[in-house]
């Protein structure tokens, strides 16, 4: 095998190939096809190796993230994003980078990290010849193909989850939540308890004041006599944080006093060849940009070195967030095909209406002359008024007759007489439409 970096070529058993067509080929293989052949090696891949090419797509999404791309919570512990640890690492790029593209640019910048570092693996050109020509499977979705990557990566010299054990307990301290320290203890089989047992927590301070160079065996009897509430008694007074219902703290402490007991599996590498691309960007979070108030707009919140060259793209971000949504008007309607307004103006369509009746005219009663003398005498007899009522109609004319007898005929025989006067007219008009009717 030979690789010329200037060329961009690779030759496998005398024969030359672009990198980029060989990376591409590479990186097409499924997560399990990736997991058995590097499982089987005497090199064993080390995991710095998934979080750089982690990071080498994050950095690129980092730069355009705005004041709505992730809670306020988040962008604070992004102040730590260059020593993220596996772990935080892929929870980040679900996060902002659950994209196909984004996960074939992992794939492919994973691989070129591999063949970057042929050598240091000691690939050979049998191995390199049978996973370039060995058939396609499936591809798994992002989360199934990194933990396949991550489950055949083991850790580099004085390293855990990918990152330095002198920087992991800051980082894990305060860019971590309590869901991403529960993660790391499955992800490599650590039985940290919520709640110390007695044996749990004295084991604990003995280790503690072993570390320091104060215990002794007399001290060790003392403390093994001693109740749990004692013993955390003790280690308040004695400067040991590590209670009995551990907080977030404590479970970092004690992930660290679980890991110096294990013997760790490492890789033989001890140092990467790379590229700038594989580096952490180092930026700035204004937190001051972000509002809790939805109703804001969203804002620039990442700086960089060299951000002036991204305003454009940075603006179709923002704009892409500040589009207001256009609320559609509400269209039904009982009529198909027309809106509310379109209603009113609808035409009538065939068997909307009801039918229509056929006219039948009625025969007309002959009605004799006598019958006709009859309706109109009755007719002068209703308009006589009841004499009992003895009105001087002068006297109402002119307004002089007052006496408590007219009061009385305003208040409670008014709507007698206007009743009367109204019959009669309806008698007069209902026999003239029947005399001319007759004639």
């Amino acid at each position: 095998m030979d690789i010329n970096y200037e060329k961009g070529t690779i030759t496998i058993f005398g024969k030359a190939t672009k990198i980029d067509v060989f990376v591409r080929q590479l990186s097409s293989l499924s997560g399990e096809q990736i997991y058995h052949f590097l499982s089987n090696r005497n090199v064993l891949f080390p995991r710095k190796f998934n979080c750089m090419a982690l990071v080498s797509v994050l950095n690129d999404k980092i730069k355009f993230l705005v004041s709505k791309s992730l809670p306020k919570n988040y962008f604070e512990r992004l102040a730590y994003y260059d020593s993220f640890t596996e772990t935080l690492l892929v929870d980040l790029f679900n996060n902002i980078c659950n994209d196909d593209e984004s996960f074939a640019k992992y794939r492919h910048n994973l691989f070129k990290l591999v063949i970057l570092n042929a050598k240091s693996l000691e690939l050979n050109d049998g191995e390199l010849n049978y996973i370039k020509t060995i058939r396609k499977e499936k591809m798994e979705t992002f989360d199934q193909y990194v933990n396949y990557i991550s489950a055949s990566s083991v850790e580099m010299a004085n390293t855990f989850d990918g990152v330095d054990v002198e920087i992991l307990k800051t980082n894990l301290a305060k860019a971590a939540r309590m869901e991403d320290i529960q993660i790391i203890k499955d992800k490599y089989g650590i039985d940290i308890p919520e709640r110390l047992s007695k044996e749990e927590y004295l084991a604990y301070i003995e280790y503690y004041l072993n570390k320091n160079g104060n215990v002794s065996d007399d001290l060790s009897n003392e403390l093994a006599e001693m109740s749990l509430a004692n013993l955390s008694m003790y280690a308040r007074r004695n400067g040991i944080s590590m209670q009995p219902l551990m907080t977030k703290e404590d479970v970092v402490d004690y992930l660290f006093y679980y890991l110096e007991q294990c013997e760790i599996l490492t890789s033989s590498i001890t140092e990467i060849s790379s590229e700038d691309v594989y580096d952490p960007l180092k930026f700035r979070v204004d937190l001051k940009a972000i509002s809790l108030n939805e109703d804001e707009p969203a804002k620039k919140v990442i700086s960089y070195d060299g951000d002036e060259a991204d305003v454009d793209k940075l603006q179709e971000v923002l704009d892409s967030f500040n589009v207001e949504e256009v609320e559609e008007e509400d269209a039904s309607t009982d009529f198909i095909g027309f809106s509310p307004i379109e209603k009113l103006k609808a035409p009538i369509l065939p068997g909307e209406l009801a039918p229509i009746q056929e006219y039948k005219e009625e025969p007309v009663e002959e009605i004799s002359d006598e019958k006709i003398d009859e309706i109109l005498e009755n007719s002068k007899q209703k308009e006589v008024v009841d004499d009992t009522i003895d009105l001087d109609v002068t006297a109402i004319k002119n307004n002089d007759y007052a006496s408590e007898k007219l009061k009385s005929l305003n208040r409670v025989n008014k709507f007698l007489v206007l009743s009367i006067v109204g019959g009669v007219l309806a008698a007069l008009v209902l026999a003239l439409v029947v005399y001319s009717l007759i004639r």
